[in-house]
């Protein structure tokens, strides 16, 4: 009691506080193996990309919408086939579409050019699938490959006419653009290298040999 005759409030000494802990602390304390464990990491997916590939070989899955909406019309299903390979199909047709190129090694200056032959493979499949494997190009400079940008109109064009070609629409083929591009250069191709790549061959005589 003070000389007024109030009573002393009742907060702890100094020593006391740091005894004191809360209860997240003595729950933690008492209970080691039960501490929380951190959420585990959730990988960051890249964006992808439609145009470039720096690969031999590539096939462009996010262009299927484009070319299922050409054969809706026609009311032909089709599914894309995710596995970029030869074995299983049923008809296969070789072309050429246009696109451009960049050179990626840093220290060559070719820069970005334009190519009016990139070998493409049409394929399809049993149950209506299909796919298109796309084959790259190297640097006249340097050698090393480049990063292929498709031009997708012609991709299209082309994909789609085939398809609908072997389902027996009577459609016309898709304009063959002469454009002003550097020679094609076998060594440096990869569709040329796979054995597939329609160099110098003009559309009228693909349709000619065509037997699909």
């Amino acid at each position: 009691m003070t000389a007024h005759g109030d009573k002393k409030a009742a907060y702890p000494s100094p020593s006391q506080e740091h005894t004191i802990e809360p209860k997240a602390e003595r729950f933690q304390n008492e209970n080691p193996s039960k501490t929380p464990k951190p959420a585990p990491r959730v990988p960051q997916l890249k964006a992808p990309h439609v145009e470039q590939i720096t690969s031999s070989c590539q096939m462009y899955p996010l262009l299927h919408p484009a070319i299922a909406n050409a054969l809706a019309e026609h009311g032909i299903p089709v599914h894309f086939h995710n596995i970029n390979s030869e074995k299983g199909f049923i008809n296969y047709y070789s072309t050429n579409i246009t696109g451009k190129i960049t050179c990626v090694n840093k220290l060559c200056t070719r820069g970005t050019w334009g190519t009016g032959r990139v070998a493409i493979r049409i394929r399809k499949y049993p149950n209506d699938r299909y796919n298109a494997a796309v084959y790259n190009q190297g640097c006249q400079k340097c050698k090393k490959l480049g990063r292929l940008f498709v031009d997708e109109q012609t991709y299209i064009e082309r994909v789609s006419y085939r398809l609908k070609k072997w389902t027996g629409v009577d459609e016309e083929p898709p304009e063959y653009r002469e454009k002003g591009t550097p020679p094609h250069r076998e060594d440096l191709c990869e569709g040329c290298k796979a054995g597939i790549c329609m160099k110098g061959v003009k559309r009228n005589y693909w349709e000619d040999l065509d037997g699909f």
